[in-house]
């Protein structure tokens, strides 16, 4: 199935959990939140996350300073 990761095309086989996208994607560092869809996806809900065909993932970088 195909969803986009940082925008980015990216192929997956249908009922793959957001953890194993994430693997295939490659290395996310602990700190980075994710999201799907615009919606935060907590750590712990992560490996039992299944992706659907069009999600849209965002690993998004903490932000530091005022």
């Amino acid at each position: 199935m195909n969803i986009r990761i940082n925008n980015q095309p990216f192929s997956v086989p249908d009922n793959t959990c957001l953890t194993a996208a994430l693997a295939s994607y490659g290395e996310v560092p602990l700190l980075y939140a994710i999201a799907i869809n615009g919606e935060f996806v907590p750590r712990a809900q992560h490996s039992s996350r299944e992706l659907k065909q069009g999600d849209r993932i965002d690993v998004i970088k903490p932000v530091v300073g005022g």
